[in-house]
């Protein structure tokens, strides 16, 4: 698995891992789900867009393969203080370890970007 900055042309690979992670049917398996919250979109495009674009927030995408597996998104909140958000792995590769290497990722990124 390669963990790398997002770019423009993961988006459409990416919300649909997130999605999937976290909602519909394959998320109902999934510890992260949230199948109790109303259906649609846990995230959009334009949503991974503005965080793609933002100086204060680095997206990274895993990779496996060619393919975006899962994500991570690291928050500037304030000075000293990140926060890590939409950390997903596609649900057919949780439970091998890659969500504590995307959050390892992440927590390592919030040092040395902020």
């Amino acid at each position: 698995m390669i963990i790398r900055p997002a770019e423009l042309s993961d988006l459409d690979e990416l919300q649909a891992v997130i999605q999937r992670a976290y909602r519909g049917r394959s998320a109902s398996a999934s510890w992260s789900h949230e199948g109790e919250l109303p259906e649609g979109e846990r995230v959009s495009r334009g949503d991974l867009e503005v965080q793609l674009g933002a100086a204060n927030a680095r997206l990274s995408v895993a990779e496996m393969a060619g393919r975006v597996v899962g994500s991570s998104l690291v928050v500037a909140v304030a000075p000293g203080q990140c926060e890590i958000r939409l950390v997903s792995v596609d649900p057919s590769l949780q439970a091998k370890g890659l969500g504590g290497q995307l959050l390892l990722h992440a927590e390592l990124l919030a040092v040395e970007a902020f």
